[in-house]
């Protein structure tokens, strides 16, 4: 035979032998869903290791209602979601599939931001319309306390009520000038570009009925409950990349949200641990309006 021959001869059989061999294939990547929040900056970081890339690939929604939709349709293996929406999550059909893997936590603080471009200082508020999360009053009662001690005029200010939810969109439209919020929203309100005018980060969580975890929580992880193994792998992760040093998390965070790492350095960054679904049916006891009800009068006249 011509050696032309032998040679195809040859390239022909290890091809051959090839598709005969058993192929191994390429581990799927775990999908998780998350609605962009500039508090997931440990999810961001494990994202950029070669372990978190190795293990999952993360996906942004528009909000953490469809990182939960996205949970039930099997589309994702895991997600974020806020405890509102989680609990809201946990009484639909098909969440006996899925279980709680974790729980992000904030420190809990009194923060008043204002509107992005606005030259408002704190002792200008007087007059007024200052925003204020209507589930939880004792936000405003904690602020008033807190700068009682200042040479401050604040018996004319125009507190204007509203869902929490509703809070930096208002300010975003213009309907309110300025808020009282609790510390996490500052995040999202800084990233947004608006001010921030006063920080009390010594607030204390909690109250007389309830844990202090009611206050601190802000997202919690669900997954599907077929993997186990993926599971505690995936868990473990994102607990080292929580631990990791604030500038790292910092940086991750800065490049996710295509801003300076400057922008963040004077605020806590929040925490990733282990929960279970007892978490839910602790917040579904505790959260609400009534969570944040004080006894006796209230400190502050609202107009």
């Amino acid at each position: 035979m011509p050696l032309a021959g032998i040679t195809l001869a040859l390239v022909i059989f290890g091809v051959y032998v090839a598709f005969q061999a058993p192929r191994k294939e390429l581990p799927v990547k775990t999908m998780i869903g998350h609605n962009g929040s500039p508090l997931l900056a440990f999810l961001y970081a494990t994202g950029e290791g070669a372990e978190g890339r190795n293990v999952f690939t993360s996906s942004k929604f528009s909000s953490s209602s469809d990182v939960g939709y996205a949970l039930l349709s099997g589309t994702i293996h895991a997600g974020f979601i806020e405890p509102e929406k989680a609990l809201e999550l946990s009484r639909l059909s098909g969440f006996e599939k899925l279980l709680v893997l974790g729980k992000v936590t904030f420190p809990y603080g009194v923060t008043v931001i204002t509107k992005k471009g606005s030259s408002l200082r704190l002792q200008d508020i007087n007059g007024h319309h200052i925003g204020v999360p209507s589930d939880n009053p004792a936000l405003l009662e904690e602020f008033t306390k807190a700068v009682s001690k200042y040479p401050l005029q604040l018996n004319q200010v125009d507190y204007r009520f509203l869902p929490a939810d509703a809070i930096i969109p208002a300010l975003d439209s213009g309907k309110i000038e300025g808020a009282i919020v609790k510390g996490s929203k500052a995040v999202i309100a800084i990233s947004d570009g608006h001010n921030i005018l006063f920080q009390k980060w010594d607030m204390e969580p909690g109250n007389e009925c309830c844990p202090p975890v009611i206050d601190q929580l802000e997202f919690v992880l669900v997954a599907q409950k077929n993997n186990q193994a993926l599971n505690s792998e995936l868990v473990k992760i994102l607990g080292r990349s929580a631990a990791l040093s604030p500038s790292v998390l910092r940086e991750a965070l800065s490049r996710t949200e295509h801003v300076p790492e400057t922008l963040f350095a004077d605020l806590p960054l929040a925490s990733f641990e282990v929960a279970d679904n007892q978490l839910l049916q602790l917040f579904s006891r505790h959260s609400g309006r009534d969570h944040h009800k004080k006894s006796g009068p209230a400190h502050h006249a609202v107009p």
